[in-house]
């Protein structure tokens, strides 16, 4: 799924340069409009009565300098999908050159904080079934 993102002057550092963590941020707000646009409401795939899926794990991989006001495109996918957990990758452009990539991953879990398998209606909407 493609998006946009119009870099605010709170996201950067002292230098006008695109902070590191709004890139996460950027990339966590991609993976719930993706969720959207495959029917999977935030509050049902994030927390709901059955299960949760907190963020296991984040990482950047940083090209070159962005700086306020620039807009970034971005594109995001799964990128692997287990038994119990989901990799999202977004990649971000300007002017359509790559400049950063984030990936997060998510792990489902019972009320009790024990992984548990991803829930077969959002397996089938994120695999296209």
């Amino acid at each position: 799924m493609r998006g946009r993102f119009r870099i605010r002057f709170g996201d950067t550092d002292p230098y006008g340069v695109v902070y590191y963590a709004a890139y996460h941020r950027y990339a966590h707000q991609a993976v719930e409009d993706f969720l959207r646009s495959k029917g999977i409401e935030a509050d049902y795939f994030f927390r709901n009565d059955s299960f949760a899926m907190p963020v296991v794990a984040s990482q950047g991989k940083f090209k070159r300098p962005v700086r306020y006001p620039a807009e970034l495109s971005s594109h995001t996918a799964v990128v692997k999908m287990g038994k119990s957990s989901i990799t999202f990758r977004t990649t971000f452009f300007l002017e359509d050159q790559e400049v950063a990539k984030v990936e997060i991953t998510f792990v489902c879990i019972s009320k009790e904080w024990k992984p548990i398998p991803v829930p077969e209606s959002i397996r089938s909407a994120l695999e296209g079934k």
